[in-house]
């Protein structure tokens, strides 16, 4: 196995594009917040009384997670070669 010099960035020897693991992971990351944020909300449309999201801390916590899920976004936009894809 080749060692990677950079742990950031790598390269993908199938179609020869530069990935960024990194941005790859926190993307992953993020949408698994947005599935359980979703979960949670739709457990306490249909009646829960979970009271978890009232909570400031996970406000917080949710808040920076929609940030940082549309920044992530654009960067990865920004880093494609097609956008219109």
């Amino acid at each position: 196995m080749e060692r990677i010099e950079n742990p950031i960035e790598a390269i993908d020897k199938k179609d020869k594009q530069i990935r960024f693991h990194l941005l790859d992971a926190l993307r992953g990351i993020m949408i698994i917040g947005v599935v359980i944020n979703h979960f949670l909300v739709d457990l306490e449309t249909v009646g829960f009384d979970i009271n978890v999201l009232s909570n400031p801390f996970v406000e917080f916590i949710l808040n920076f997670g929609r940030f940082m899920f549309v920044f992530l976004a654009g960067i990865t936009c920004n880093l494609s070669r097609n956008n219109l894809k």
